[in-house]
């Protein structure tokens, strides 16, 4: 997912090295084809769509062995949210990793990270494991559609970081690490979603100007889901 937080700037975002395990969507591994912009379309095994009417289109192409990102949209926030989305689907219980490599920051609110999404809708439920431009990192959730978000501050520190999310059940869970082996768990919450779910990647700008955000190393494991939210 990718949002510029920002009503006319652009966000950009970068995800290689991808691993798939038994997420529906299309097949796993490097990603190719063209690229996608304005509402949405596919890129790879991955589908990409601008959420909540952002102001600026965003695009989605193929970046060496993943994605090149960019993005308008105000915040991923409050009771709804404007970003670009990089996802694919899932049901049943599973989880994402990725290794935020870079995140060039146009603002202190700046968020890259992984993201759990009951749909495409801008209110929708979702669960997000981000670093920020220099304010840390968090784990941030909107636990009913049209709810406010809530915030788990994590630790002060910037990218590179690795997030992770999992969902076991009604539990999202929201984790972070300094070397991809060893997880320190930021925070859980109970979260309103059932069946098939949307799994990728986000960022918003929260800034006029754009960012630019790299993601590495990502694994997303689950059982296949088909349907649209």
């Amino acid at each position: 997912a990718l949002t510029s937080h920002t009503s006319w700037a652009y966000a950009s975002a970068d995800v290689s090295n991808v691993s798939m395990t038994g997420a529906s969507g299309g097949s796993g591994g490097n990603s190719g084809g063209g690229g996608s912009s304005g509402g949405g379309g596919t890129t790879g095994a991955w589908t990409s769509a601008d959420i909540g009417s952002p102001q600026l289109a965003g695009s989605t192409s193929p970046y060496q062995d993943g994605l090149a990102m960019t993005a308008g949209g105000s915040d991923i926030w409050g009771a709804s949210d404007q970003f670009r989305f990089a996802y694919q689907q899932m049901s049943g219980d599973g989880s994402i990793i990725a290794l935020v490599r870079g995140l060039s920051a146009a603002d202190a609110w700046t968020k890259a990270g992984v993201m759990i999404r009951q749909s495409l809708s801008a209110n929708s439920p979702h669960a997000f494991m981000l670093v920020s431009g220099t304010q840390g990192a968090a784990f941030q959730r909107r636990t009913a559609a049209g709810g406010a978000t809530v915030h788990t501050q994590g630790p002060s520190t910037g990218a590179p970081f690795w997030v992770r999310l999992q969902r076991s059940g009604s539990t999202i869970t929201g984790s972070y690490s300094w070397d991809g082996v060893n997880w320190a768990t930021l925070g859980s919450d109970t979260m309103s979603m059932s069946g098939t779910v949307y799994v990728g990647f986000a960022l918003t700008s929260h800034s006029a100007k754009a960012s630019t955000g790299y993601f590495t190393n990502v694994s997303i494991s689950g059982h296949s889901g088909g349907g649209s939210g």
